[in-house]
């Protein structure tokens, strides 16, 4: 399959797109839309890419973004969701870089 196809092929349901993807990808979009009206229409436009830039900002330090929860209400599932990411849950189990073994009791 071309790489055009694979772009603009409709995912089936073990393809689902995570809200995360859309997120980012909208992001990216905005930014560069707003970059070139900026160049070729006004440059007032790039305060638009100010105003994405620290909506990114906040919501990397808050975990709180308006199109992640427009997103998520629309029903669109996470990365956790589809299988994409490990759950964090199963990062404390043993033999893992979160657990330390007790010399003591050699757990």
């Amino acid at each position: 399959m071309s790489l055009f196809k694979r772009i603009i092929a409709t995912p089936s349901a073990s393809q689902k797109i995570s809200h995360e993807r859309i997120g980012r990808g909208l992001a990216g979009l905005s930014i560069t839309l707003f970059c070139l009206l900026g160049i070729f229409v006004h440059p007032y436009f790039h305060f638009y890419n100010l105003l994405i830039s620290l909506n990114l900002l906040q919501s990397a330090f808050t975990d709180k973004c308006l199109i992640k929860s427009t997103l998520i209400s629309l029903g669109f599932p996470g990365e956790r969701d589809l299988g994409k990411r490990a759950d964090t849950n199963t990062l404390k189990g043993k033999n893992t870089p979160y657990h330390s073994a007790n010399p003591e009791t050699g757990d």
